[in-house]
């Protein structure tokens, strides 16, 4: 996937599609918005997810990361002005365990929320904490209201 001539919302709606997906993820990104790219990555899928980066793969200067995001973005962070060659970039799909988990998470916290404030107060926090839509929350939240009473 290039992302050539691709508006920012459009980059960001095109990888909200694929987090739901459970395929792994194949970015091929020019050097020059690569650092983009990961912070596109870390509000989507957070700072844990660990992906994998190739530079000048099959090259002489080859080089291969495999690290949690947060790591690699503070380490191109810091080598911006050296960043150069052709990346890769690939994203291990997510299993059904870990978004079953993660939404059992989410429920349990905002079961907590509602419970000391508003149904708006809970939704805006759980969306901010956990970087997800606040209209998808906001369902989450009716459903958990309605089958408490």
């Amino acid at each position: 996937m290039d992302f050539y001539l691709i508006r920012t919302a459009k980059v960001k709606k095109l990888l909200n599609n694929f987090t739901k997906a459970k395929l792994q993820l194949f970015f091929f990104v020019s050097p020059h918005r690569v650092l983009k790219i990961l912070e596109f990555l870390n509000e989507i899928y957070g700072s844990d997810q660990e992906i994998f980066i190739g530079r000048e793969l099959t090259k002489l200067y080859e080089t291969i990361y495999k690290e949690r995001l947060q790591d690699l973005l503070i380490k191109f962070k810091d080598e911006k002005n050296n960043l150069k060659g052709e990346f890769v970039i690939i994203i291990e799909g997510r299993n059904e365990e870990e978004k079953s988990s993660c939404n059992l998470e989410i429920e349990n916290a905002l079961r907590v929320m509602l419970k000391e404030l508003s149904l708006n107060q809970s939704v805006r926090l759980i969306s901010n904490i956990y970087k997800i839509k606040k209209n998808e929350i906001y369902n989450l939240a009716l459903g958990i209201k309605n089958n408490d009473k």
